[in-house]
């Protein structure tokens, strides 16, 4: 006959048992019983035990509850301040894109209206650095215009990337870069046209006043 006192101990005391352990506890019970001696086991004592399995396992219960509700949160506070930090970054860049093309397209605008006005004042060689001048404005419009369209794409593609590593985050890890080097690439041009400007007071043809 199986003594009471072999059943009756205390399961382990887990915050996340669940039917799998219930059921290794009642394995345990049997083994250490068997270890004992015993090879038969009363109704009574196997209900008592049962009784104070299911009895642990509803205090657990609502512990296991408030676990997963913290785990609820923090995951929750975790995924908006990540948002929050997207945001953050995505506003930058628009304003970091925007300003590109105003400066390119303001500059550019600016040298236009200047050569209309001061072209048939220019040398041969003054035309000509006007020109390149011109053209390397254009380019710097040109690539504030392309990066808003990888920043675009990096966007996308970051939100559509499922896990980190795949091939849509590397395509949106390539179109950031690309964007970023779109931008610099843009100021620089901007620069050089500017250096490129401002080299044009040395070809104008200045006439001498009539003696």
């Amino acid at each position: 006959m199986l003594p009471r006192s072999s059943l009756i101990a205390h399961p382990r005391k887990r915050v996340d048992m669940n039917a799998i352990e219930a059921v290794a506890e009642v394995q345990k019970a049997v083994s250490q019983a068997k270890e004992l001696g015993n090879t038969e086991v009363t109704v009574a004592s196997l209900e008592l035990f049962l009784e104070r399995l299911i009895n642990h396992i509803a205090q657990q219960a609502p512990m296991e509850s408030a676990q997963l509700e913290f785990q609820k949160v923090n995951l929750e506070q975790s995924h908006q301040a990540q948002l929050e930090m997207f945001r953050s970054v995505m506003s930058t860049s628009q304003g970091a894109l925007k300003s590109c093309l105003v400066v390119s397209g303001g500059g550019a605008a600016a040298l236009l209206a200047f050569t209309s006005s001061t072209w048939s004042a220019l040398t041969p060689d003054g035309l000509a650095v006007l020109s390149s001048a011109l053209w390397l404005m254009g380019l710097a419009v040109l690539f504030a215009a392309l990066a808003s369209a990888f920043a675009y794409f990096t966007q996308y593609f970051y939100d559509e990337s499922d896990t980190d590593g795949d091939w849509k985050d590397r395509v949106g890890l390539a179109s950031h870069v690309l964007a970023a080097c779109l931008v610099l690439g843009s100021y620089g041009l901007f620069t050089w046209a500017c250096w490129k400007a401002s080299s044009l007071i040395e070809y104008f043809n200045i006439l001498k006043p009539a003696v």
